[in-house]
């Protein structure tokens, strides 16, 4: 072998890992940009959650609690209230429309890029392994649900946490632990890389990781104490007592590890697997500690009846980083496999693929709204109160999602809920018109009293998640 050979081989797997990772980030990129930009600025909610998302910002920003004993103008998500305020800020600046909360959330999807990015470059020293990260994470926009850019909590959720890893992998570990930590107030699941993130740092740095460790979990514990004060505790009730009645699924845990997995990711679950088996030292220890924890949050909300396609997001996320860094070493440590493992590269993203109009809203979807608000206006004469989530038909009612994360296995909270609701519907001042997508049976009694079936609305086949079912207007009578 000539003693050139080496070094081109060298310069060789420089070339074609920056020219993959380029034309990946570049590619991944732009197909997320594409879905985006034919939803952005739909007037009509593109996933069942999103009205009521909306209206928690705009009680944010008024000084209305998030938390309180649930009555039937105003029942809450079971999240924590960090995200609300990104997404109140741009309803704020665009008068109220859907566009503005969604903007938030474009804004925390190319933060979380970004962060991928620069996590992939410091752990590899590599910019390519950086970019060919943030591409993926781009051509991840429909496998992880098409969330990532709606007005929910899981935007502002991911950015955080990848900031937080993306100061890790620079070795800013006391940042990183704080970023972590106020994640925890975007989604729960962050608490999952706190604690992962928190063991590997104190494995890294020893006694020197005690201050940053401490300060971290002294901030979440003041932070949310404050919060649980702020709220007479009913913070507490709605995100954690709540959520932990429902219970797990050992059958949708087995899917997610069997098939979210293993069949939809086959080769970044490879790449992770042989960074798993050859990755030695501390900093590797401290990334796969963080992997093991972000598909640990996935696992977990994977397992929660209920859970969409949303919460695959921590695990694609982190899996994408360690796929790119172990694709660039693979590519310089083995240069037979180069070609290889682009072709399963591009198989993989293959699956991955879908047309970018799938996710956004269809002639269907934007006549069922226009049905909806013509037959509330109809039937209400100058006032709606919908039982749903749009923010924008009339003065808001309570999210029946909301109620039936009540209703699952926390039946004094329902029973309370329920009576607020009854109680409305029974009063004087009661709405005019009452448009509601599920049932229960004491709704239903009291109705057949004092309301009368005025309109019905066919199912709401929205771009994002689940279905709505068809949608009853009960007129007061």
């Amino acid at each position: 072998m000539s003693a050139f050979e080496p070094q081109r081989s060298a310069e060789g797997g420089l070339r074609f890992t920056r020219m993959v990772g380029m034309g990946v980030a570049l590619a991944g990129v732009t197909y997320a940009a594409v879905c985006i930009a034919g939803r952005l600025g739909s007037k009509w909610p593109l996933e069942w959650m999103e009205g009521a998302s909306v209206v928690h910002a705009q009680r944010l920003l008024s000084g209305l609690p998030l938390y309180a004993a649930p009555g039937a103008d105003f029942i809450p998500f079971v999240y924590p209230p960090l995200s609300y305020l990104p997404m109140g800020l741009g309803v704020a600046s665009s008068n109220g429309a859907f566009w503005g909360a969604r903007l938030a959330s474009v804004l925390a999807f190319a933060l979380s890029c970004f962060a991928l990015a620069r996590a992939a470059k410091h752990t590899s020293g590599s910019s390519s392994a950086g970019w060919l990260a943030a591409g993926l994470f781009g051509f991840g926009y429909g496998y992880t649900g098409a969330f990532i850019d709606l007005a929910r909590v899981d935007a502002w959720f991911c950015a955080l946490s990848l900031c937080g890893v993306e100061r890790l992998c620079a070795r800013g570990y006391t940042q990183g632990l704080l970023l972590l930590a106020l994640s925890c107030f975007a989604k729960q699941h962050a608490l999952l890389l706190l604690a992962a993130a928190s063991c590997g740092v104190l494995l890294v740095q020893g006694r020197r990781a005690v201050p940053g460790a401490i300060a971290a979990w002294l901030g979440l514990l003041l932070c949310g104490g404050a919060l649980y004060a702020w709220s007479d505790g009913w913070i507490w009730t709605y995100c954690v007592t709540v959520p932990a009645r429902h219970g797990l699924r050992a059958s949708l845990l087995a899917s997610f590890v069997l098939v979210d997995l293993c069949v939809y990711l086959p080769l970044f679950v490879g790449l992770c697997a042989y960074s798993l088996a050859r990755r030695r030292g501390p900093d590797a220890l401290l990334l796969h500690l963080l992997l093991a924890a972000a598909v640990a949050a996935s696992a977990l909300g994977r397992a929660h009846p209920g859970g969409d396609d949303n919460v695959r997001l921590p695990a694609y996320a982190l899996s994408v980083m360690v796929a790119a860094i172990s694709f660039n070493e693979l590519v310089h440590a083995r240069p037979g496999l180069r070609w290889p493992l682009l072709a399963g590269l591009v198989l993989q993203l293959g699956m991955l693929f879908q047309p970018p109009s799938l996710y956004w809203p269809s002639p269907q979807t934007d006549a069922g709204f226009t049905q909806l608000t013509a037959a509330l206006k109809r039937c209400a004469g100058s006032n709606a109160y919908v039982a749903m989530d749009h923010s924008d038909f009339g003065e808001s009612f309570l999210h029946t999602l909301a109620l039936s994360d009540l209703r699952m296995n926390h039946d004094a909270l329902a029973d309370h809920a329920t009576q607020a609701v009854l109680s409305r519907l029974s009063a004087e001042n009661a709405p005019k018109a009452l448009a509601i997508s599920s049932s229960f049976p004491a709704l239903m009694r009291t109705l057949a009293t004092h309301y009368e079936l005025c309109a019905q609305t066919p199912e709401l086949r929205m771009p994002t998640g689940y279905a709505v079912p068809p949608t009853y207007i009960y007129k007061h009578k």
